[in-house]
């Protein structure tokens, strides 16, 4: 089992730091799957570099709003996902 991090960003007024910065991507790779937390995300979008450390993910582990940082669904909700309460 190896883990390790990609610097990210909590809110798109944070600058993206390699060290101390604002959030990080985690990257598990255990018993053959890659998984990759996302924490409190707050980037409309990945950098180039961040999708290339990232490589091919099985298992993605994100949250779908990211209040107060942003009233925006960091991904497009599931229209098979059941409704949410």
């Amino acid at each position: 089992m190896s883990i390790r991090g990609i610097a990210s960003v909590r809110s798109a007024s944070d600058e993206l730091q390699s060290e101390g910065g604002s959030n990080h991507i985690y990257i598990v790779d255990m018993g053959g799957l890659r998984i990759a937390h996302f924490g409190d995300i707050g980037q409309e979008q990945l950098t180039q570099e961040q999708l290339e450390a990232l490589g091919e993910v099985d298992i993605a582990l994100t949250q779908l709003v990211n209040p107060p940082h942003s009233s925006r669904f960091t991904l497009p909700p599931c229209p098979f996902a059941p409704p949410m309460l």
